[in-house]
Formats: C-alpha cells, sequence, structure tokens
C-alpha cells in the first residue's frame, strides 16, 4: 500500500525470530518434553496454536488482579502518566519524542527503571516530562489516581496490561 508502519516493522524482526525458534524447538522435539504451555489471553492462545502446539497441552490462565475498595474520585486530575519498563518495544522512545514536542501545558510523568535511564532523562529532558524511576506500588498508585489518562504505548504484542485495570481502581 506504500504506507510504511513505524510499528509494525518494529515488530517484525521480533516476531520472526520467535517464530524460527519455535519452529527450531518443535523440529527437535523439546515440546515433547514440556507437559502444558500457559498463556495469559486468547490473542495468545490463538498465535500459539497457530504455530502447531496440540490444543490439549494450551491452558489460558488470564492475569488476577485483587482490586481493593474503590478511592474516592479526585476531582483534581491532571496530567499524563506512563508505567512500565522503558524500552524501545514499549513505545517510550516515541512517546518521548512526540512529547517533546507537544506545548508545556500537557505533562507526562515516567514511572519505569532501565539500565539506560540517565540517557534517556538527558536526551528527553524537557519541562513537561517527569522521570520518577522506580516507585512503589503505593506509590505509582498515587500518580495514577492523580493523572487525567494513563499511556498504553506499547509497539509490540501485549499480554494485557494490568497498569489499564489498576488505573480503574
Amino acid at each position: 500500500s506504500g504506507i510504511k508502519n513505524k510499528c509494525y516493522r518494529g515488530s517484525l524482526p521480533q516476531s520472526i525470530l520467535a517464530q524460527l525458534s519455535f519452529a527450531f524447538y518443535r523440529l527437535l522435539s523439546f515440546f515433547s518434553y514440556v507437559d502444558k504451555f500457559f498463556v495469559l489471553t486468547e490473542f495468545q492462545k490463538e498465535k500459539v496454536l497457530s504455530l502447531g502446539l496440540p490444543p490439549s497441552k494450551v491452558i489460558l490462565k488470564p492475569n488476577g488482579l485483587t482490586l481493593k475498595d474503590k478511592k474516592p474520585f479526585l476531582s483534581k486530575r491532571s496530567g499524563y502518566v506512563f508505567v512500565g519498563r522503558l524500552e524501545k518495544n514499549k513505545g517510550i522512545h516515541l512517546l518521548l519524542d512526540t512529547w517533546k514536542k507537544l506545548p508545556k501545558r500537557y505533562h507526562l510523568t515516567i514511572i519505569g527503571n532501565s539500565p539506560d535511564i540517565k540517557e534517556l532523562q538527558e536526551k528527553w529532558q524537557s519541562d513537561n516530562i517527569t522521570f520518577k524511576g522506580r516507585c512503589s506500588h503505593e506509590e505509582t498508585m498515587q500518580v495514577i489516581s492523580g493523572s487525567s489518562y494513563i499511556l498504553q504505548t506499547s509497539l509490540w504484542y501485549e499480554t494485557f496490561g494490568l497498569t489499564i485495570i489498576e488505573a480503574r481502581s
């Protein structure tokens, strides 16, 4: 079609590598030593089954999350928050590239860690971007509950982002 999709282009090598690895292990009969494969979503289950695993070996077991009593709604919510590993496949670089170009009234808080967090902070230093690094669960939930929006920017297949559910609690 002539349209180049950065997300697809970026994830294609991982997809090919995963499929080649899967084919290699299947060829060597490594899967005969595995009793069950656990997947977290129907999407994963379909992907795994499409690669030739017998349905009897694939078990769907979604992530569990215990939601506490709903906190009172904060009337003064503001800003945007990203919570996750600070890796390219999570879309953090694309998000930061885009955010740095936005007007300063759009504030983004980044919660997460990376071995190269200092380089990320230096490259994308901006008045409207705050890097908090790794935070406790309680602090993360406090930032999420005070934010207007939570951003899920992954460029790769995700099982099911718990941050979306946590944002509702």
